[in-house]
């Protein structure tokens, strides 16, 4: 029953770019499913999260954790 919402603003100021990563802290807790709307309209759902403290998600559903 609870959700977060955060969003990622890929273009900042001129030859210059942000931090495109999104950091939940849990806690204990774990997420049982993340919702991604992509700015062209898409949206991803993903429900078979890995267990590791960084995930990385691409537009399409594809969803790997850094190193592997």
């Amino acid at each position: 029953g609870h959700s977060n919402t955060r969003t990622v603003h890929a273009g900042e100021g001129y030859l210059a770019s942000g931090s495109k990563r999104l950091h939940f802290g849990l806690g204990d807790k774990r997420a049982d499913r993340i919702e991604v709307k992509w700015i062209g309209g898409g949206e991803d759902v993903i429900t078979n999260i890995p267990d590791a403290p960084v995930i990385v998600i691409e537009e399409g559903g594809k969803v790997s954790t850094p190193g592997s």
